[in-house]
């Protein structure tokens, strides 16, 4: 959902709220046609809270599933560079063991195309240098066939996602502005009433009251996100190689490797449990309550395992 769209939701919502209210009712509840508006601006609230909904549906299990393919090409990749390695040294190949020298996360934590590349980079090398007829004779066919499926499995994840998104804008992004734009018209005609039925009365105040909250309100700021400081449990030091989750969407943030802050943004507000990991320390899940429009701070401790 756009700034604008959120923007124009929030004020349906607060016109409905103004319309629900017993005091106001008293006053607007008998205005000919009226409560055919009352009821239409209710509907729509409903709808484009449903659309957006769907459009918050976050493709958390593809995501997790192509992070956990990820995960595992890094893992066969790196476990044969390793071996291969080793050989190269101890022949004293020192291009190819500089090539193959990397850490797991050389390829995980790098960007999906990225990562996919430095994988089938590193396994073409170990191809063409392993055994029996290569100087890697600690490397063979059946070790860079299990990498190969290891990179393909990711491959073939990497681009589901946008073809989820696709199918997903037919069921929220694409229905949310035909129903924002009925929500307005229902707002203007309760307007147009208001000031017809309302203006020479001393009741000409709940005009105002209600266009003031008709009115949408871009505020420049990003919506319901979640900020965790990841710690150390024993001195409260930065964690910066962590992983933090949301359990309800799937989204997740990992360590940029310079400070604590783990930063998810976009979530449905209410009540979401949150899942925090880091190597070499006990995972914690946290209870956080998401708030519309806010940030949400909170400060992770995590002890060693």
């Amino acid at each position: 959902m756009k700034d604008l769209q959120r923007a124009e939701l929030e004020a349906g919502e607060r016109c409905d709220e103004f319309n629900s209210d017993a005091d106001h009712l008293t006053v607007i509840g008998g205005i000919e046609g009226m409560n055919t508006i009352i009821t239409g601006i209710a509907a729509q609230v409903a709808a484009i809270q449903a659309a957006e909904d769907a459009q918050q549906h976050d493709y958390g299990e593809v995501s997790n599933e192509k992070e956990l393919a990820k995960e595992e090409m890094a893992k066969q990749v790196i476990k044969y560079a390793l071996r291969g390695k080793v050989k190269a040294e101890q022949l004293g190949l020192d291009e190819i063991a500089t090539a193959l020298d990397h850490p797991k996360t050389y390829i995980f934590k790098a960007d999906d195309v990225l990562a996919a590349t430095r994988a089938n980079d590193m396994k073409n090398l170990m191809n063409a240098n392993k055994g029996p007829g290569g100087v890697l004779t600690n490397i063979i066919a059946g070790n860079i066939t299990t990498m190969g499926d290891a990179i393909q499995a990711f491959v073939d994840l990497r681009n589901r996602p946008i073809n989820i998104i696709k199918e997903k804008k037919a069921d929220g992004t694409d229905l949310i502005q035909p129903e924002i734009d009925l929500l307005k018209g229902f707002i203007q005609q309760e307007i147009e009433l208001l000031h017809s039925y309302l203006d020479d009365t001393d009741d000409a105040n709940l005009v105002n009251q209600f266009e003031l909250k008709s009115r949408a309100i871009l505020l420049g700021r990003r919506h319901n996100i979640v900020l965790a400081h990841l710690v150390r449990d024993e001195d409260g030091g930065a964690i910066t190689d962590g992983r933090l989750e949301c359990e309800r969407n799937g989204k997740f943030v990992l360590g940029n490797t310079f400070n604590d802050k783990y930063e998810i943004e976009r979530i449905m507000s209410g009540p979401a449990y949150f899942n925090a990991s880091a190597e070499g320390r006990i995972s914690v899940r946290r209870a956080i309550t998401v708030e519309k429009g806010k940030m949400v701070e909170v400060t992770i401790r995590m002890v060693r395992g």
